[in-house]
């Protein structure tokens, strides 16, 4: 639990940049 947290606020804005760009190309 204590190394999932810092590992999903490193792979947020991964997933944002994500979100993203699957929204623009739809």
């Amino acid at each position: 639990m204590i190394f999932l947290r810092p590992t999903s606020v490193t792979l947020l804005p991964y997933f944002i940049s994500l979100i993203s760009h699957y929204f623009i190309m739809f």
